[in-house]
């Protein structure tokens, strides 16, 4: 009765299920407090199909002849089984309704009880948004301020938002495991499956920042973040993997050609820079004195900056 009572009182939506609809349901379960409320969208293409949120679950669901069946998730895509897509679901709805036509299922289960809400540490969503909100401000490191690094805010905030690390967003960090992050670290791949070029560092990255970051929650909101003292800090032992051997190469020729450049660089390369270092710095202190990416005409990361550098110095110089 208390079931009945509660559906009674569910928000009830009459559209057609499109991907948005399915983002909004999400949204909202991602921010719910109220485990026992309900959301239901009720689909105008298939009337028998429904997407409900309830508390911070999104389920498909097929109510037809006086039956109802839950037939899978609407989240959790690398980590919940149930995960079925919007098209899946609308396949896998059609059999589901003929099944109950046909009188396959005959009895509705018991509606399961709706899930406590988790306790309220945070979630990789939360560490993502903290984490990138930290870098991007001047930090005190070393009793001295360290300014924020455009460079870094792009890496941390690219790498971060791969897909397969944005799959784990609803999840608590305490959830979070070794086999998890190494599938979402698996996940990264290049968009055009015959170029494999650069996806091994891409990767180095990710994991890189993911640590980075979860040990920064451990270490300066163990509470909020749930990672106090007796929790095992596995992520500081996570890998980025092995290059597959074409990559390797790849890797090599790129550090050939590296080195090759740095060869071409003389002396009165490096004192024609030091020069204009000297009359940059000129009238300036501290971190004001940081030299100039773009009066070299290079960007990116501060790796990528110094290789740029030098070329553009042994170009520019020559």
């Amino acid at each position: 009765m208390a079931d009945a009572a509660t559906e009674k009182k569910a928000q009830q939506v009459r559209e057609r299920i499109t991907p948005a609809v399915v983002d909004e349901a999400i949204a909202a379960a991602k921010k719910a407090t109220d485990s026992g409320r309900i959301a239901d969208w009720n689909d105008t293409e298939q009337r028998y199909l429904t997407l409900r949120q309830r508390g911070r679950s999104v389920r498909w669901i097929v109510r037809a002849y006086g039956l109802s069946r839950k037939i899978g998730s609407a989240t959790g895509i690398h980590v919940d089984p149930t995960y079925l897509s919007l098209r899946d679901a609308r396949e896998k709805a059609k059999q589901v309704y003929a099944d109950m036509a046909g009188g396959k299922l005959d009895e509705a289960p018991p509606e399961a009880a709706p899930e406590a809400l988790k306790p309220t540490t945070w979630t990789w969503a939360d560490l993502d948004r903290e984490y990138q909100a930290m870098i991007a401000q001047p930090r005190w490191i070393n009793r001295r301020m360290k300014p924020a690094s455009k460079g870094t805010c792009d890496d941390v905030r690219l790498a971060f938002a791969k897909p397969s690390y944005q799959a784990l967003h609803p999840l608590l960090l305490t959830e979070l495991n070794r086999p998890l992050l190494n599938e979402a670290r698996n996940g990264v791949v290049p968009r055009d499956p015959d170029k494999r070029s650069g996806v091994h560092r891409q990767r180095e990255k990710c994991v890189t920042y993911f640590r980075a970051a979860m040990s920064w929650a451990a270490d300066k909101h163990p509470d909020e973040s749930g990672l106090t003292e007796d929790v095992d800090r596995w992520w500081e032992r996570l890998s980025a993997g092995e290059p597959k051997p074409e990559e390797m190469a790849e890797i090599m020729a790129r550090q050939a050609l590296h080195r090759e450049r740095k060869d071409k660089i003389t002396v009165e390369h490096i004192g024609a820079v030091l020069a204009r270092h000297e009359t940059y710095c000129s009238g300036r202190s501290a971190e004001d004195k940081i030299s100039p990416a773009s009066d070299l005409d290079c960007g990116g990361s501060a790796s990528q900056r110094t290789g740029a550098s030098a070329q553009s110095n042994s170009a520019v110089l020559s």
